[in-house]
């Protein structure tokens, strides 16, 4: 993408953006019913960027997951649209 693509790199995020978030909707309401078969329950899914929970603690997390090779200066996960959950 050029420099001058602006408006193309922001649909490009966003509809990344969307994409993983409703991927991980998806995701969560399985894992939600297949716990309750069980007669477990789940959280909300939180992750770093959300709530006030500061990005730069993906770094933390990713060596918790031996992933560093993930991790980009100054500290973004790659690709930049990643969903880490706890």
């Amino acid at each position: 993408m050029n420099e001058g693509d602006l408006l193309k790199g922001y649909v490009y995020d966003l509809f990344g953006s969307v994409v993983v978030e409703s991927a991980m909707d998806m995701i969560q309401e399985s894992l939600k019913s297949e716990m309750e078969r069980k007669g477990y329950k789940i959280t909300n899914r939180y992750s770093p960027g959300y709530c006030g929970w500061t990005v730069d603690h993906q770094k933390k997390m990713f060596s918790l997951l031996q992933k560093n090779k993930l991790i980009t200066p100054p500290i973004y996960a790659t690709p930049s649209t990643t969903c880490i959950r706890i």
